[in-house]
Formats: C-alpha cells, sequence, structure tokens
C-alpha cells in the first residue's frame, strides 16, 4: 500500500474527531468563524480521503468496511451540520465515535494488505493525530455536552496514546530533524494543554482557557500530521 494513500485513510478518525470538535467550539462560543470554517473544511477533506482510500480497498473486507464507513459517514455528516446544543453534540459525539472507529479499522485493513516500514510510521503519526482532536473533543463537551468530570477515562487514553506514539517515533530509524522537531512541538503542546485544563478546572479564565486547549489540541494534530506526510517517504 502506497504510503501516501495510507496517510490518506489514516487521517479519516482525525477529521471525524476534528468536525465533533468544531461543532462543540461553535456551541461553546469559542474561536466561531474559525471554527465554522476548519468544520467545513474537515468535511471536505474527509471526502476526499474517504475516495481514495476506498478506491484503493480491494479486498472484499475492506471493500464492505468503507461501504458501512460511507454509511455512517452520510448520517454523521447530517448531524454536524445541525446548529449545536448540548444534547446535540453528546449524540453527535457518538456518531463519531463509531465513524472514527471504522475508519481506524480501514486503515487498519489497507496497511495489513502490504506492511511497510514507511506505513508503520505513517499509521503511529495518525494515531497521534486523531487523539489530539480527540483530546480538545473531549476537553470542549466536558461541563457543556458532559457533566464536568465526564470522559475522564478516554482523555488518559487519549493523552497516553499520543505519549506512545511520540516515544515509538522519536526512536525510529525514519525520524530525522525536521520530524523530531515537530514530535517535541506536540509533547510541549500536550504539556501546556495540560496547564490550562488545570487552571480550567479551578475556574480560572474559563473562556481563555478553552481557547488555548481549542489551540494547543489542533497545534498536536497539524505537527502529527506534518510528521506523517514526512513520514511517506521514508
Amino acid at each position: 500500500m502506497q504510503p501516501a494513500i495510507l496517510n490518506s485513510a489514516s487521517r479519516l478518525a482525525m477529521l471525524a474527531e476534528r468536525m465533533t470538535k468544531m461543532h462543540a467550539q461553535v456551541g461553546r462560543d469559542i474561536l466561531v468563524q474559525r471554527s465554522r470554517r476548519a468544520l467545513s473544511d474537515a468535511a471536505t477533506a474527509f471526502e476526499r480521503g474517504f475516495k481514495e482510500a476506498s478506491a484503493a480497498a480491494i479486498a472484499h473486507e475492506p471493500r464492505e468496511n468503507y461501504r458501512l464507513l460511507r454509511v455512517l459517514w452520510e448520517e454523521f455528516r447530517a448531524a454536524a451540520a445541525h446548529a449545536p446544543t448540548p444534547e446535540g453534540a453528546r449524540k453527535l459525539a457518538e456518531r463519531t465515535e463509531e465513524v472514527a472507529w471504522i475508519a481506524a479499522k480501514g486503515a487498519r485493513m489497507l496497511h495489513g494488505e502490504a506492511r511497510s516500514r514507511a506505513g508503520d510510521l505513517v499509521m503511529a503519526a495518525g494515531a497521534a493525530r486523531a487523539a489530539g482532536q480527540r483530546l480538545g473533543k473531549l476537553h470542549m463537551l466536558r461541563g457543556w455536552a458532559l457533566a464536568p468530570d465526564g470522559g475522564a477515562r478516554d482523555i488518559k487514553l487519549a493523552e497516553g496514546e499520543i505519549f506512545l506514539a511520540l516515544a515509538q517515533l522519536r526512536s525510529a530509524s525514519g525520524t530525522g530533524e525536521e520530524i523530531a522537531a515537530a514530535l517535541a512541538m506536540a509533547e510541549n503542546q500536550l504539556v501546556l494543554l495540560r496547564q490550562s485544563v488545570e487552571r480550567l478546572d479551578k475556574g480560572r479564565d474559563r473562556a481563555l482557557q478553552l481557547e488555548h486547549i481549542a489551540k494547543g489540541s489542533d497545534v498536536i494534530a497539524e505537527t502529527m500530521d506534518q510528521a506523517a506526510k514526512l513520514y511517506e517517504a521514508v
């Protein structure tokens, strides 16, 4: 499997998480115009990436997986277009879990058909990329669509997935200086994001901390997206 196609398939889970995150940011009045544009851009990117990934799914099982993803995606995209409400955001988050899981499963299937060193690295970077947006999404939902302490287990899992991927990639032979800088940026942003969460939990400048969390999770995803693109050539 060409690493570029695998990267497109791997991005789909991140894009679903991103759409729900942006939907929640609009609902919470955080970076509203920017979030609306990002939501629309993510939907367009998902459609483009889906076409590339599904076209590469030749075997029966991956092909059926992407047929299911098409159905789930159409329902998810329609739900994401609704005006944000706490109840709507909670239901959208439930749909996100299914879409992201099936999308990630499809990427794993494509990778399994013809494993490569570049593919392994793209997949690891892609996992951290999706976890970065999932982390931001969960913090946007807490205290609005979820209870203030809601999603605590999923938050820990997302953070752990990022740290695990960063550790794996730092030690990889294909990690050059440019990628190492991206990994360091992602790790630094995760530390800063945690600090913003601590201040948020203490009730300090809630709108400002939510904005910092929104931007920090985007930087994590963007730097890992950059790394995944560079790993295509390994």
